[in-house]
């Protein structure tokens, strides 16, 4: 029958000594060290028991007692503790402690005999552990699935958090941590899941029941319970404020490298200084740094410090030390290390020659920490602030410090290509956020098809794209770069009806800030000249700042007539009547915007008003519209005319938000007019919306007595089998159609297909644009119900249009 066998986890050597002469006849025994006790375990799976010596109660040894515990709750301990320690530990408490001073060995080979039948309940388990972490010298605490009513919390954490259990727990865990580091902390823990850690620590300040404020560091590790699925989080907290005062009053300036030297495991050293680093003493935190023995490496016995130091950092340090060594200065530097399976790691050292009482030097004593992983979040912190994380390229600032560092060198070689696809941002309407991202992520996908070792392309912000060449491009460069951004992305961006702007600009010598070159290449971009082409490429000059100059003027004069008061006689009203083709009646007004700049004059619609829509301002600029357009039908009404509607132009984007019709429909109860009176026209590039939102929005406007026109229609995505799914109660029909009657093109045709569409699904025809008696006549011909144009009357201001439908009425 096999003998019962022992873990032991020591790392003294007297402990180890005396339990191999008691136990060695009559158990199995296995050794190992806290530091590698949750690897080591793995590999026995009948063990009887675990010597756990816990002595000095240092956090690493406690942390791994914890560790180990919690990871295994049915273990069978034997905690070996210190003569003072076990005598201070009430005596009920005393089940599963062992003092080797102040028992015989006999005595103890007896307990360890009985460690077989040693209850495991959760009560004993607890017990064990309060006892073990009731006089640590810091605060410890168990939290099971962070519920603090069931907590373990030593003594020690009343004294040092500020708060007694039952207080810690109705005020919640790690709520009074100081406000200005609860970020830090949340980002901590955060940060160690996504590194696929368990464990953190942190500096940090807390605020005490009394108020006071005080600095702790606090290690949070949360171990998995593989059990019941549950997790336990252990947070060792102990009090720097102290060492905090000391580092303010030397003014301490590296404040994280202080932290670890102080705080973390590591290496104590002392060597000879010489070109070898030769090792004349070294902790037992070498094994773990290096992979290495303390005696592999002191007196170079199998390897020289000096030796596993990567080979291009030794020069530096060698001039380092020898400095540190002739001006007596403190060493305080990071390097790489390979250690015994042949991987790098980062080590940081401190360190200070120390001298005889005659001022001669004898050796270098210090501090070899391992900050490996925090080399590795300074990496991904890099990575984080230099690439976009959602499409993985460079970012903004990236590009903007990469020319900058340039330019700082006087040097102007470089071209920025600046793609533009800013309108694909209306497709969340449409589409919805899931779709926009999966294009988005496939347009980045081309794009980056265009890339070589000198063309790099990066991310500016939303749906802004550079290429940064580090030459100047020729023009043939760039034509034929431009060709094959055609072909990577045309398809696409044709497919889903977004314009892609193009803007080039070369690094020179007038500009010598990075920033303003992404500036001018937008620009440049957004220099759209031919409103009609998908695609097009522009070169920046000095003239785009004049149009870009003059649309920001007309853009604040644009706010401050949607917001301010005063400004009202920028913005009027035009009216152009609309007649019945069939009995040449006077039906209607349709209502334009006219804006006049103090600077500019008078502006066209067709600049304005997309100055309106990319700015944002539509909806207050659209209700100085409305307002107006309700006081136009006022003062008709006061004239006894009650029965000539106004129709008003509405965006997709008024028409889609929640609060428009709410808010239209205020206006017009509070002036007490017929909702008959207004009619709503939308431009037919409404098509390119979800039809289920479209038809929300104009059933609930038709349900109220406003009628609905689709405006524009047949210039862009329309089609006439969509009619019939939407809400429309008029189609308006564009004056690109009407022109053709006059000269017989074969688009003549589509006209009364339009009309005959209309009829079939009961809806309203309206041509616009007739300019000509023919165009007039062919249009009441072929059974047009209404129409407008300069054929019949020009726009009119509001007193002419008064007189006109006055006029109009009488004559009737």
């Amino acid at each position: 029958m096999k003998s019962p066998e022992i873990l032991v986890v020591s790392n003294n050597a007297d402990t180890i000594s005396t339990v191999k002469a008691v136990l060695e006849k009559d158990f199995r025994l296995a050794f190992t060290t806290p530091a590698l006790v949750m690897e080591d375990i793995k590999k026995f799976h009948n063990l009887s028991g675990v010597l756990f010596e816990l002595k000095g109660e240092k956090i690493e040894v406690v942390e791994q007692f914890t560790r180990l515990f919690l990871t295994y709750p049915r273990l069978k301990f034997l905690v070996l503790s210190s003569k003072e320690f076990y005598n201070s530990i009430d005596k009920e408490k005393r089940f599963g402690f062992w003092c080797l001073e102040c028992n015989t060995l006999e005595a103890f080979r007896e307990e360890v005999k009985q460690i077989e039948k040693y209850p495991v309940s959760t009560i004993e388990k607890i017990y064990l552990v309060d006892a073990a972490f009731a006089r640590s010298p810091f605060a410890i605490a168990i939290i099971p699935n962070d519920d603090l009513n069931v907590a373990l919390i030593n003594r020690k954490h009343d004294e040092i958090i500020g708060y007694n259990k039952q207080e810690y727990a109705a005020l919640g865990l790690n709520k009074n941590t100081h406000p200005d580091d609860v970020k830090r902390e949340i980002e901590a823990e955060q940060l160690m899941k996504n590194l696929g850690e368990n464990s953190f620590s942190i500096e940090k300040r807390i605020i005490k029941k009394d108020r006071t404020i005080a600095w702790v560091e606090q290690f949070t590790a949360i171990q998995k319970n593989e059990n019941n699925g549950g997790f336990a989080r252990i947070v060792i907290t102990w009090d720097i404020t102290n060492r905090k005062k000391i580092e303010e009053k030397l003014q301490e300036s590296d404040r994280i490298k202080t932290s670890l030297l102080q705080n973390l495991q590591g290496m104590v050293f002392r060597c000879k200084g010489d070109p070898k680093w030769t090792m004349e003493f070294m902790s037992e935190g070498v094994i773990e740094l290096t992979g290495y023995a303390p005696t592999d490496l002191i007196n170079n016995h199998i390897i020289a410090y000096g030796d596993i130091i990567v080979r291009k950092y030794r020069p530096q340090l060698r001039r380092e030390f020898k400095e540190a060594i002739k001006h007596k200065k403190q060493i305080r530097t990071e390097y790489e290390i390979i250690m015994k399976d042949g991987t790098t790691k980062w080590v940081f050292e401190n360190a200070q020659a120390i001298y005889d009482e005659q001022g001669n030097f004898l050796a270098i004593e210090g501090l070899v920490i391992d900050i490996d992983h925090i080399k590795k979040i300074e990496k991904q912190l890099i990575y984080f602030q230099n690439f976009d994380q959602k499409l993985h390229i460079p970012n903004r600032e990236f590009l903007t410090s990469k020319i900058q560092e340039k330019l700082d060198r006087n040097n102007f070689q470089g071209t920025l290509i600046l793609v533009n696809l800013k309108e694909s941002q209306k497709l969340y309407r449409s589409h919805g956020y899931q779709y926009v991202e999966l294009l988005t992520t496939s347009l980045v996908s081309k794009l980056k098809q265009l890339e070589t070792d000198k063309i790099t392309l990066h991310y500016a912000e939303e749906d802004l794209y550079v290429y940064y060449a580090k030459y100047k491009m020729t023009k043939e460069e760039i034509r034929t770069f431009y060709a094959g951004l055609r072909r990577a992305i045309a398809r696409t961006i044709i497919r889903e009806q977004i314009r892609c702007g193009v803007g080039v600009i070369h690094l020179h010598r007038k500009i010598n800030i990075a920033e303003v070159y992404l500036q001018k290449a937008r620009v440049a971009s957004e220099f759209i000249v031919h409103e009609n082409r998908i695609m097009a490429i522009y070169l920046y000059d000095d003239d785009m700042d004049k149009v870009v100059q003059r649309e920001d003027y007309l853009r604040k004069e644009l706010l401050d007539v949607s917001f301010e008061p005063g400004h009202e006689d920028k913005l009027r009203l035009v009216f152009q009547p609309i007649f019945n083709l069939q009995t040449g009646a006077v039906s209607g007004f349709e209502a334009l915007a006219r804006f006049t700049s103090d600077k500019y004059g008078p502006i066209s619609p067709l600049e304005f008003i997309p100055i309106v829509e990319n700015n944002r301002i539509i909806m207050p600029f659209g209700k100085k519209i409305i307002d107006l357009a309700i006081q136009f039908i006022k003062d008709l009404s006061a004239l006894g005319i009650d029965n000539c509607p106004v129709s008003i132009n509405i965006s997709v984007s008024q028409l889609l938000d929640t609060n428009f019709a709410g808010d239209f429909f205020l206006r017009i109860e509070s002036a007490g007019i017929s909702p008959s009176l207004i009619n709503v026209e939308v431009t037919e590039t409404i098509f390119s919306t979800n039809h289920e939102q479209l038809n929300e929005a104009l059933t609930e406007l038709n349900e109220y007595g406003i009628e609905t026109a689709i405006d524009d229609f047949g210039t862009g995505f329309s089609s006439l089998e969509r009619l019939e799914k939407l809400h429309f109660t008029t189609v308006k029909m564009d004056r690109i159609f009407v022109e053709t009657i006059d000269n017989k093109e074969k688009k003549a045709c589509i006209v009364p297909e339009i009309i005959n569409i209309c009829k079939k699904f009961n809806i309203k025809s309206l041509a616009e644009g007739i300019e000509t008696e023919e165009q007039y006549n062919t249009l009441k011909f072929l059974g047009c119900d209404f129409g407008q144009g300069y054929y019949m009357s020009r726009p009119l201001e509001v007193k002419d249009a008064k007189a006109f439908i006055i006029k109009s009425r009488k004559a009737k």
